[in-house]
């Protein structure tokens, strides 16, 4: 198994189904195992997996209900672990970026604002500049006080400039950073992103984020459809933990042999 396939937790509808049936004894009912399942994912833009088969052999199809943004985020510690350096760092500021966009969304639909409105206001922000100064905006109305942004610290290994130019030279310039830089950038970001989070647990909008998502799952899933989440997710809408990068990514080999475990026992 591929160590960029993410361990995810699911349950299968046939499974559910089956047991909710009236009981025949055709042996299958009582070895049928109802529990949610491990199983791994790869990287795709719109969260949803099909074909992916339970523990009892039923292919299903899995609506992923972490956000983008925590995926994302998850995919640039993988980069690191498996030494591409410019992939994670690219991977770290899309998470902050689709992290702004989430919470544009979040601020303007506890305003009661349209959803079409917002779909189309989303739209005319997809520049990642248009984007901050959007959400900055926002965040100063309902927070109360000034974010800091990426131009505040400073990559310092053999660099010693601010993240955002760091960022920059990396995607735009074709700089090849090193482990220690990316390491540094990861961080940086990581503490935006929970700093951000952090302001998401206040109850208001702890409820408001699950109506979005039930939105979300409803357009894109059909009956066939069930929810996944990942495991051991870094980042999160309803918390993170508080290791540094270099913890996390010492950490994933660990978690890929106990996922691969798991994999192999079934």
């Amino acid at each position: 198994m591929s160590l960029r396939k993410m361990p995810m937790w699911a349950s299968c509808p046939a499974c559910y189904e089956k047991r909710n049936k009236p009981y025949k004894d055709d042996g299958l009912s009582i070895r049928m195992n109802i529990r949610p399942f491990l199983t791994g994912i790869g990287f795709a833009d719109e969260l949803s997996y099909e074909d992916v088969p339970c523990t009892n052999g039923h292919q299903i199809k899995i609506f992923l209900t972490n956000q983008k943004f925590e995926v994302l985020f998850q995919g640039g510690t993988f980069a690191i672990f498996d030494g591409y350096y410019r992939e994670a760092v690219a991977s770290f500021s899309s998470a902050l970026e689709c992290l702004y966009l989430f919470a544009i969304e979040l601020i303007l639909y506890k305003k009661g604002i349209d959803r079409e409105q917002i779909e189309k206001t989303l739209k005319a922000i997809s520049l990642s500049e248009r984007r901050l100064g959007a959400f900055l905006a926002l965040y100063l109305i309902e927070a109360g006080v000034k974010l800091s942004t990426l131009e505040n610290e400073k990559v310092r290994s053999g660099y010693n400039k601010d993240a955002k130019k760091f960022r920059n030279d990396v995607i735009h310039n074709g700089k090849i950073p090193t482990k220690q830089q990316t390491l540094e950038y990861g961080n940086i970001v990581l503490r935006h992103i929970r700093e951000v989070c952090g302001w998401f647990n206040i109850s208001e909008y702890q409820s408001i984020t699950e109506e979005i998502l039930e939105l979300k799952i409803e357009k894109d899933c059909s009956e066939n459809k069930t929810k996944g989440k990942l495991v051991n997710t870094i980042v999160s809408v309803g918390g993170s933990n508080n290791d540094t990068l270099e913890t996390i990514v010492e950490n994933i080999d660990k978690q890929s042999i106990f996922f691969n475990d798991k994999e192999n026992s079934h």
